[in-house]
């Protein structure tokens, strides 16, 4: 057997596995160096929302091999899962299928893996119409404006166990303020007028709110994320998915640049092998003309 190969093979018989998670009834277990969340909305083509979407999401890293994971969709499209998941190389993918209803197809979506934010959003369009409904809560969902993120400080690399990270959650509260386009602003409701009441951050640096409108509204303008000394920064919401995602890094240097590992000396081998099969045949022909 040549030496590629046995490398190759005893590099799939040693990948460790990556558990998974689905949508959750009960919080995410794990740390920001323990898990890798995946997060999304999910809407039809008449910017409906997704209820009770079948989802299928698969890991692709190399050296990694983890089953396929199983998610649904709430009554506001919105799924949540996440991967038992250590090592994140920038050039893994998770790849999401949503089954298709009533004889639909099936819609397909990738998002790049993200070491430094350890966390991947990804909106998914339905190419039909959606049947299933909340009776409860769907009608809400024109009256909800919502906000999605993670916030990290970014730090000196530091290990946990075999692993290195550039990042670390910030601990304990956002305030949030939603501007739609062209009135007054408005945020989670306070015992003091014009005052925000906090929203807590999770030990991964997550945090999630939604204002609800007594009637139905469009979904413009931006959300404020403020936090520590009153700091500031602004993400514009999604009209068709009625959200804004929000990614902030506390310190102002933002996620260090991702480099792409160079090829190993197995890799550099085999591509002088196959070039120098490629210019053996080209001489042969080149010899038969």
């Amino acid at each position: 057997m040549p030496r590629i190969t046995q490398m190759l093979l005893a590099a799939l018989l040693l990948s460790p596995l990556a558990q998974a998670q689905g949508t959750l009834t009960s919080p995410i277990q794990g740390t920001y160096t323990d898990v890798y969340v995946l997060s999304g909305r999910i809407v039809d083509a008449l910017g409906q929302p997704v209820v009770g979407g079948e989802l299928r999401i698969e890991l692709d890293q190399k050296g990694i091999t983890a089953k396929p994971l199983d998610a649904k969709s709430d009554c506001f499209g919105v799924f949540i899962t996440y991967f038992d998941l250590k090592h994140v190389d920038p050039a893994g993918v998770a790849r999401i299928t949503l089954k298709g209803t009533n004889g639909g197809p099936d819609a397909h979506e990738s998002v790049s893996l993200d070491p430094f934010w350890r966390r991947s959003d990804v909106n998914i369009t339905y190419q039909g119409q959606w049947s299933s409904v909340c009776p409860d809560q769907t009608n809400l969902f024109s009256q909800r404006v919502s906000v999605s993120g993670r916030i990290l400080n970014r730090t000196e690399t530091y290990q946990s166990g075999s692993e290195s990270y550039e990042a670390r959650p910030q601990a304990g509260y956002v305030r949030l303020r939603y501007w739609p386009t062209n009135s007054s602003s408005e945020c989670p409701p306070a015992d003091q007028p014009g005052y925000c009441d906090p929203v807590n951050i999770d030990e991964r640096g997550d945090f999630r709110y939604s204002w609800v409108a007594p009637n139905p509204r469009d979904a413009t303008g931006h959300v404020e994320v403020i936090w520590a000394n009153e700091t500031r920064q602004n993400f514009t919401v999604d009209q068709t998915f009625r959200y804004a995602l929000a990614f902030v890094e506390t310190s102002g240097r933002g996620p260090p640049p991702q480099s792409k590992p160079s090829p190993g000396p197995d890799s550099v081998l085999l591509l002088g092998v196959v070039g120098a099969l490629a210019l053996i045949v080209a001489r042969r022909r080149r010899g038969a003309a």
